[in-house]
């Protein structure tokens, strides 16, 4: 196995000197750069080539041809070459990339006496290499941090190649001269990205979520979590089936098969969201079980106030989908009540109310006050670097990508999100669109734009537009379904999970969990180590660090005796 995995590095070109360089410049990709404007910055210096080398490190086998031409070009001419050595890792294509294997790539390959690492796409001035060389000639027996400045000006695009001045001009985290996260010397009770703004004081609003994760944990450690998580994703599955084919499963017009597309539409779209154990897994059960009450069994809407309690403890963040499903249920039967011209029941009084006492429960919440205000943080910053909330384009949902091996997790959504459109266009077309089916939509649509993460809700609170308003009536879909069509779709659909999930080969593989996104050499060196520190640490691993590093306690800077000082915030759950 580790002979299929680890192939023997490809040296793409190797630039002999004569001498050794200060230093080495190790540049990182992972199949990810369009651009190689990071050598044309690089090579354009305060200080003489010979002082320095840059080495281009690819983790998968991919060879840009950009760099290639730069190479030829230097060569004809006669110039230093663009790149002093480029290597390739040959790593399979379907494994997660890894920073810390290009960097111990990287020291191999160095053949100076101080190493930096930078991202492929760095853009520096001209004294950046003077700058490193001059501080290690002061002192040897140092580390010295490059913080980035980061902006989001459209004018630098396309790429015009702006000077260091003029994005710092332009910095979101650039005050003063310096960078924002290197002048914030307070406790860090906020977010550790500084150029967030405004900044935000932490709030533990899925306390019960962790809750239970401990409680799962507990009992049956890590088969405990593997347990819960297919018992989330396994109900969810089972409510989505229920509210489908509710008293639709004995029908004998073809009907069937347009609905099982749905739930299998609906199954993909889950399983991308639900690999990770996070509390967005209770939203997306809550809001089936909201929707099977609201519109098959309106008896029960007493017991919604019960859910919503819960719910809100979960994943608080997420009460404006609580509102928005109450609420379209409660316009909508008012609605009704107007144009019908008739009085409310004390039925429909107690239903309303209870609808009403399901919003209430955000009260219920540990910190209600801060807590409404939350979702309705300004994320244009944050959306620059989580990519679960950039903003979806019309090439994405546009985008397609189906072969015989792999089916793209983005071409589900798309199909998800066209059925969609698909049966709003239906239903407005036959004029039969239900009012708080209709409101329940336009909320899922101002969902979506909000970042791609949101797919998921967008396409559960469409269920009720999706099979009450299919695209073909029962007769149509008879005569388009014969039975060879119907068999061969339904081949493709029960095909359809198995060769989806091969697109998560990477992510599937090790048990009880996969280790390849954990800094497992850290912990282990760190726990080597009779010293105290920090721990600076992206959020992602930060909880990896925590249980690794044997840190009971979660402060924002807490300090132990001969222990860590550590440091890692939580932005979203």
């Amino acid at each position: 196995m580790l002979k299929d995995i680890y192939k023997k590095p490809t040296v793409v070109a190797d630039n002999h000197r004569d001498g050794k360089p200060e230093l080495s410049i190790i540049l990182v990709d992972w199949s990810c750069r369009e651009s190689i404007h990071a050598l044309h910055y690089l090579n354009d210096q305060s200080v003489g080539r010979d002082r320095y080398e840059i080495v281009w490190i690819e983790y998968y086998g991919r060879r840009l041809t950009d760099i290639e031409t730069a190479v030829n070009n230097a060569r004809e001419t006669g110039k230093p070459p663009v790149v002093d050595r480029w290597l390739t890792l040959n790593m399979p294509d379907d494994t997660v990339y890894h920073r810390h294997l290009m960097y111990n790539a990287g020291i191999v390959a160095a053949g100076g006496e101080v190493v930096a690492f930078c991202d492929s796409d760095v853009i520096c001035g001209v004294d950046f290499v003077q700058g490193i060389l001059e501080a290690f000639s002061k002192d040897r027996d140092i580390v010295v941090h490059l913080d980035k400045v980061c902006s989001i000006e459209r004018r630098f695009y396309p790429f015009n190649y702006p000077s260091t001045d003029d994005i710092k001009n332009a910095g979101v985290n650039w005050e003063n001269g310096i960078t924002t996260g290197l002048n914030d010397k307070e406790i860090p009770k906020h977010s550790y990205f500084s150029f967030i703004s405004p900044q935000k004081d932490g709030i533990d609003y899925y306390w019960l979520f962790q809750l239970t994760l401990y409680g799962a944990y507990a009992a049956a450690g890590d088969n405990g979590l593997i347990a819960l998580r297919a018992i989330l994703y396994m109900a969810t599955v089972l409510m989505v089936f229920g509210f489908i084919f509710r008293g639709r499963l004995r029908n004998n017009d073809n009907t069937s098969a347009y609905l099982t597309a749905v739930l299998v539409l609906c199954m993909l779209v889950l399983v991308v969201r639900d690999m990770v154990l996070r509390p967005h897994m209770f939203n997306y059960l809550y809001i089936v079980i909201f929707l099977y009450i609201l519109e098959y069994r309106p008896r029960m809407v007493v017991i919604l106030p019960l859910l919503a309690l819960p719910w809100c403890n979960m994943h608080g963040i997420e009460y404006p989908v609580l509102i928005l499903l109450t609420l379209s249920y409660v316009i909508e039967r008012y609605v009704d009540r107007f144009r019908n011209k008739t009085a409310f029941t004390a039925q429909d009084r107690v239903r309303v109310v209870a609808l009403i006492a399901s919003i209430c429960a955000i009260y219920l919440t540990p910190d209600p006050v801060r807590l409404i205000g939350l979702p309705f943080q300004p994320i244009q910053y944050a959306s620059t670097y989580i990519g679960e909330l950039r903003t979806l384009t019309l090439t994405d949902i546009l985008s397609f990508n189906v072969s015989p091996r792999i089916i793209n997790h983005l071409t589900v959504n798309n199909l998800a999100i066209a059925t969609v459109l698909l049966c709003v266009v239906t239903g407005i077309a036959r004029r039969e669109l239900r009012i708080s089916h209709l409101l329940l939509f336009g909320g899922a649509v101002i969902l979506l734009t909000k970042g791609s993460r949101f797919i998921t809700e967008f396409v559960l609170l469409s269920l009720p537009i999706l099979v009450n308003h299919m695209p073909l009536s029962p007769g149509g879909m008879e005569r388009a379904l014969k039975r060879p069509v119907s068999v061969i779709l339904i081949i493709v659909l029960m095909s359809m999970p198995f060769v989806f999930l091969k697109t998560f080969k990477g992510i599937l593989t090790g048990y009880p969990y996969n280790p390849t996104y954990n800094p497992r050499g850290i912990t282990r060196f760190l726990n080597t180590m009779d010293a105290g520190g920090r721990v600076m640490s992206e959020v992602t691993v930060g909880g990896y660090l925590i249980w690794q590093l044997g840190i009971t306690t979660v402060m924002a800077k807490p300090t132990y005796s001969g222990r860590i000082r550590q440091k890692v915030m939580s932005i979203f759950g």
